[in-house]
């Protein structure tokens, strides 16, 4: 049966959804997602140069390690010192279909994945931001966490331990290929790539998505009457129905008119 109240609260669910939309947080928050998952698409995370040794892999990515694979040690890492690994290299990494020589480490294999789950992690964050700000929110705890731009946040957040984990990474490849290159005078090179910075971007613009939703002035009596219509729609209703239960009933809910007058 048609209820004028139920059709009323729709209305005002439709009202409070339509002002919860931020189409310029939502339009940041969808680059912000494209952005991360080209990262994790493009093959350049790190730029490999110099030392002359058996690692002869110009660029690394995070895709290298998203099977599990597993190492052959050419020597015993308990005993071997540094300098019994100079110009003997350390690690064969098998991967899916390839095989990684002397440039990376169960540690550095390790970081890389743990790199990927932070991505992947920024990647639900940003997505959650963007269905907020696309389709509007009217529950009480969703509208805080819109409002106060969580799901942006956590994007910056996940983004930021990337960055230092690659810089982190930077330093222990690096290592790798001084202590597996062949001539002492040469020269080894560890360079950020395309990924790294896409990350970053991405950062950055889940910062933008951040300020669109905290910038974002909203009416202060919004909550205060959104809770008002609310009861009011309640009391309504319950006085509707309360009255049509009585009409029902034997006894009548008005008054009976008096007769009419005579002189």
């Amino acid at each position: 049966m048609y209820s004028p109240m139920s059709y009323s609260r729709r209305r005002w669910n439709a009202s409070s959804k339509d002002r919860e939309r931020n189409i310029l947080a939502s339009l940041l928050s969808i680059i912000v997602t494209v952005l991360l998952c080209t990262s994790l698409a493009q093959p350049e995370w790190f730029f490999l140069k110099g030392g002359g040794g058996s690692c002869q892999r110009k660029y690394l990515g995070a895709y290298e390690f998203f099977y599990i694979g597993y190492f052959d040690s050419r020597y015993d890492g308990q005993t071997s010192t540094n300098s019994d690994r100079e110009g003997s290299g350390g690690f064969v990494y098998h991967g899916y279909d390839e095989t990684i020589r002397d440039c990376v480490t169960p540690q550095i294999v390790t970081l890389f994945r743990v790199v990927i789950a932070f991505v992947f992690l920024a990647i639900v964050s940003s997505l959650f931001a963007f269905s907020l700000d696309t389709f509007g929110v009217s529950h009480k705890i969703l509208k805080v966490l819109k409002r106060n731009a969580a799901g942006s946040i956590l994007t910056v957040v996940f983004c930021v331990n990337v960055v230092g984990l690659c810089y982190y990474l930077s330093t222990l490849l690096a290592h790798e290929l001084e202590l597996s290159k062949l001539n002492r005078g040469t020269r080894v090179e560890v360079k950020f790539e395309a990924s790294f910075f896409l990350v970053t971007a991405a950062g950055a613009v889940a910062v933008l998505a951040s300020a669109a939703n905290l910038l974002k002035r909203y009416p202060p009596t919004d909550d205060a009457r959104d809770d008002a219509l609310l009861d009011d729609l309640d009391g309504v209703e319950t006085f509707s129905v309360n009255c049509l239960a009585s009409a029902g009933s034997d006894r009548s809910p008005y008054p009976i008119p008096p007769p009419p007058y005579t002189p």
